[in-house]
């Protein structure tokens, strides 16, 4: 995949985006009804909130619950991760899981 291209895939309640764009910033944004996952497969990620900030790289998984208000930037170099928004209905429908926004690692096949 080339640097600067996005690949995405709209399914019912999800939405994946595969993103390889090193540098990417988005100002600050609210998510109403969206889980969001954030998996980087190269270089850092830095998620800006209101409370503070989540940061990771490879390995992690970065989640924000729906509401949320962030900012997000991306390390220069290297900016390839995977992006999952699911809505918050199938949310609920698969799980009953509830957090606040949190870094927790990955394991990688």
């Amino acid at each position: 995949m080339r640097v600067g291209q996005d690949i995405a895939v709209r399914f019912p309640g999800l939405y994946l985006v595969h993103h390889n764009i090193p540098g990417m910033t988005v100002d600050w944004h609210d998510r109403a009804h969206e889980h969001l996952l954030f998996i980087p497969l190269q270089g850092e990620i830095t998620i800006l909130l209101r409370s503070g900030s989540l940061v990771g790289g490879p390995g992690k998984m970065l989640y924000l619950p729906p509401k949320t208000s962030l900012n997000f930037l991306a390390n220069k170099t290297l900016g390839e991760r995977l992006v999952c928004l699911i809505d918050d209905t199938r949310w609920r429908a698969l799980t009953s899981f509830q957090s606040d926004p949190t870094v927790s690692p990955v394991q990688q096949l």
